[in-house]
């Protein structure tokens, strides 16, 4: 099985899926803010990545989908919801997709669109630098929170990246995050969708959000969260747990 890892044992199931550059891990701080009574949420590994480090595979967002329904089968889940932050945005849309209107709501958090990302030159040679260097996913996570936050969570954020992360796996999904291009399909999904942004974001701007996900899906709401970048699970994680279970709590009513 994939590894995960389960908090909570209420009736609303949530599949959280995480970004490029952490395991499930990065969600951390919003675990003491979570209603564990009322929600159950998996915190899924991909290949690569945490619990499910040593399992080779292909990394791809297609292999996230197929391992995520594989686990919520073996969870014995009839239905659920979606968070996914980042890379974990499309990986999200993706397995949506594929689990035959069994999802019930989901949650972007700064979402990487189905649409994949158009890198310049310069960006693209950081980000691919990123595999082999801690100086490299430093940078990336500093110029993604608006390069404002302590030099102390940078150091810890990027060693952890490098201690869950293998590289080849890295490497294998920034290609297929990138590149993905399944947003037209992504007109077909109807459920209940809330995108969240951090105001200082440059990697996944709101102009970017508007363009993708509101464009596609006129059901998705957008919500700019203040004091945040690409990572509001750790700048403002009680707002950001707040924020998800409200959306979440409603779809499942």
């Amino acid at each position: 099985m994939i590894g995960h890892t389960l908090v909570g044992y209420g009736p609303h199931k949530v599949l959280v899926l995480h970004g490029w550059l952490s395991d499930w891990s990065v969600f951390g701080p919003i675990i003491p803010s979570l209603d564990v009574d009322r929600f159950t949420f998996a915190f899924m590994d991909y290949r690569g990545y945490g619990k499910s480090k040593p399992i080779v595979g292909d990394f791809t967002l297609e292999e996230i989908s197929a391992d995520a329904n594989d686990l919520v089968k073996t969870l014995g889940w009839d239905d659920f919801s979606i968070v996914g932050h980042s890379m974990g945005g499309a990986a999200g849309l993706r397995t949506a997709l594929d689990t035959n209107s069994r999802v019930r709501a989901f949650v972007g958090v700064t979402p990487v669109p189905a649409s994949g990302v158009a890198f310049d030159s310069q960006s693209l040679q950081l980000f691919e630098s990123a595999a082999s260097s801690r100086d490299a996913r430093e940078t990336i996570i500093d110029i993604t929170t608006g390069q404002c936050l302590s030099k102390s969570w940078l150091r810890h954020m990027s060693s952890t990246s490098l201690e869950v992360c293998e590289p080849s796996a890295l490497s294998g999904y920034l290609k297929s995050w990138s590149k993905c291009s399944f947003a037209d399909a992504t007109k077909s999904l109807e459920m209940p969708m809330l995108i969240l942004v951090g105001r200082r974001d440059v990697g996944v701007p709101e102009d970017m959000i508007r363009a993708t996900y509101l464009m596609t899906n006129p059901q998705a709401k957008l919500h700019v969260v203040d004091n945040a970048g690409h990572y509001p699970m750790q700048e403002t994680p009680v707002y950001l747990a707040t924020q998800i279970q409200s959306f979440i709590g409603e779809a499942h009513k």
